[in-house]
């Protein structure tokens, strides 16, 4: 009888962020497989000063993390670290390593960010030194997988699975409910945007977009889902071009039950990201049927490979976001095949790779 496969997953749990995204939903699905995962939190949040938080997160990614897998050391053969950059969110894989060297255990490290080569470069010894110790190498987009290779000339060791969705929470729901669930007018064109409000997500270039698409139709209307740093100059933005009957910032923080909604409610999603890894609300959007309008950055051209499935343009290019939104929107779009294709990109699927990845590992035990 086949053995069961015992991980250490380590990586965070907040209640945002792509990142704990991917964890959580790896964590979710194995667990529903027979895996047997103990879970470590490699973050922290709460109602602290920032200086705070941040001496608890350095904590947990380096001697917490050792003094958890050391105490128990009998419950896994494989620590699996899920980790980003910058160098605080690398620390874990870093301590992943003499950890799994300590303990003599394998190692995998899935690396996730949205600028792999500008980490890589700035930050190649300690990505060198993670890379050469570590098992397997997991990454989310080829475009990483192409710098990691010009970087250290081999790939023996990496795979690439990007991210998924959860096919049992995005899937098709009746538009006008949706609509009517959340208070949205049933007969406007809706765009949905859902993203934290910072910098490299790119909103006030959607914005100066929608200025340009409401010359043309004055029926759109633009939900930006999400919270961050940059909420008031955006809302500044949206008043000084006197956009406020036409672009709402829905805020952030919604329950998770209810985010499957604004995707349904919309006509077409965007994301005009200046930068990305693999964004999980792009699966997302595809597994309920919606057309993606977004920027050609990350891992987005590898996913919205063909014009059935959206449209790309160039990060900052405000006239080209505005004319995709508008052919978009004058699209007919055929949901079968959106769904279809986005079946691949299940959950369900990334954690059958994952595992695949575990017994390869254990094979060369």
């Amino acid at each position: 009888m086949k053995s069961k496969i015992r991980v250490l997953m380590v990586g965070p749990l907040t209640k945002i962020g792509g990142v704990a995204n991917h964890t959580k939903s790896l964590i979710k699905v194995m667990d529903d497989k027979d895996i047997d995962i103990l879970v470590y939190n490699s973050s922290f949040e709460g109602e602290f000063p920032k200086i705070i938080i941040n001496i608890i997160k350095i904590y947990r990614r380096t001697l917490g993390l050792l003094y958890f897998s050391i105490k128990r050391r009998k419950l896994f053969g494989i620590i699996h670290v899920q980790s980003s950059g910058g160098l605080p969110g690398f620390l874990n894989a870093v301590t992943g390593v003499i950890t799994s060297s300590i303990l003599r255990k394998k190692l995998i490290v899935t690396f996730h960010h949205s600028d792999t080569k500008g980490f890589v470069s700035k930050h190649k010894k300690i990505v060198e030194f993670v890379f050469k110790k570590a098992n397997r190498f997991i990454l989310v987009s080829n475009l990483q997988k192409k710098v990691f290779a010009e970087a250290f000339l081999t790939t023996d060791k990496i795979r690439v699975i990007p991210n998924g969705y959860h096919s049992w929470l995005f899937s098709p729901y009746n538009m006008l409910s949706a609509r009517k669930e959340l208070g949205l007018p049933l007969s406007k064109k809706i765009l949905v945007n859902i993203a934290n409000l910072e910098e490299y997500k790119g909103q006030k270039y959607l914005i100066e977009a929608m200025k340009e698409v409401l010359t043309v139709r004055n029926n759109v209307l633009l939900y930006i889902v999400g919270r961050g740093s940059l909420k008031s100059s955006l809302q500044s933005l949206i008043n000084r071009h006197g956009l406020g009957n036409n672009i709402v910032l829905a805020g952030g923080n919604k329950p998770r039950k209810e985010i499957p909604l604004w995707m349904n409610t919309c006509d077409v999603f965007v994301l005009a990201s200046l930068s990305e890894g693999n964004p999980t609300v792009m699966f997302e959007a595809l597994g309920c049927g919606k057309p993606f309008v977004g920027t050609n950055v990350g891992g987005i051209p590898e996913v919205i490979i063909n014009k059935s499935l959206g449209i790309l343009v160039e990060p900052k290019d405000i006239n080209g976001l505005a004319k995709a939104i508008l052919k978009a929107l004058d699209t007919k779009w055929s949901e079968d095949y959106i769904l279809n294709y986005a079946k691949q990109f299940t959950w369900d699927k990334m954690a059958e790779k994952t595992m695949g990845v575990y017994d390869e590992v254990l094979k060369k035990a």
